[in-house]
């Protein structure tokens, strides 16, 4: 899926918010609400909006998904945007391996969600038994996605 740029944020970023509500009975209960940054909430409209552009442009839909209780085999490749210092000079090199932070599960978390909500990969994200996940530095950013099978010899 190619990008402007990969999301750094991740569906793991949640805010929180307490209140106090009064109840009919005069007492107070804390109540807490969990919600997405406004970085994941981004993030996810990102990736949500790459990954339809792919599935519109091959013509899929759910007939395409793999079939229930199938193992799937997941790989992904993250290729973020090489950024330059102030000079101008870049701080990475294409290729290099990418030792920050968002950690690879937090990443394919996310993606994973808004695969099964697609409809076009598998039933459930259940399925995914096997999965491999790299992030690096590039000069195209963007994700790589294979999803297969997997027989009884993998």
């Amino acid at each position: 899926m190619s990008m402007r740029k990969v999301p750094t944020a991740t569906a793991q970023e949640k805010q929180y918010s307490a209140k106090f509500k009064t109840l009919a009975d005069g007492t107070k209960k804390a109540v807490t609400q969990v919600y997405l940054s406004e970085g994941a909430k981004n993030a996810r409209y990102e990736l949500n909006t790459a990954l339809w552009r792919v599935i519109n442009a091959k013509g899929w839909n759910n007939t395409h998904a793999l079939r229930k209780n199938v193992p799937v085999c997941l790989k992904t490749s993250w290729c973020f945007g090489i950024e330059s210092k102030t000079d101008g000079k870049p701080n990475h090199t294409e290729g290099e391996w990418h030792t920050r932070k968002p950690d690879t599960d937090n990443l394919i978390k996310g993606l994973k969600d808004l695969m099964t909500d697609a409809g076009c990969f598998w039933e459930d994200d259940a399925q995914v038994c096997m999965e491999q996940t790299m992030k690096y530095w590039s000069n195209t950013p963007g994700i790589f996605v294979e999803v297969f099978e997997m027989s009884s010899e993998d």
